[in-house]
């Protein structure tokens, strides 16, 4: 008899950089617009830092593609964020 597998969580990491010349009360205020419009309304968990984290699904499931689309979208408009690196969906645990 065959036996289902759980799916396992899947996510994807995030590296970015700061436009050069921001301090970091600037560089702060950039990370928390990214969590708040990018992630928390997608119900969406960043963990990481001001360089960069993964991306997770908040409570049980996975990211989707059409998450990943809008993060690299959100990251891709903002101004003060350069060299943007968004990796493949992946095991999350």
């Amino acid at each position: 008899m065959s036996r289902g597998r759980n799916r396992r969580q899947q996510g994807f990491a995030v590296a970015f950089s700061f436009r050069p010349g921001l301090d970091d009360p600037q560089q702060s205020q950039v990370l928390t617009s990214f969590v708040v419009e990018a992630i928390e309304t997608r119900q969406l968990l960043f963990g990481g830092g001001d360089s960069g984290g993964f991306v997770t699904q908040a409570g049980r499931g996975s990211t989707t593609e059409d998450d990943l689309q809008a993060v690299i979208a959100w990251l891709d408009a903002c101004p003060d964020v350069e060299q943007v690196m968004v990796g493949e969906m992946e095991d999350a645990w």
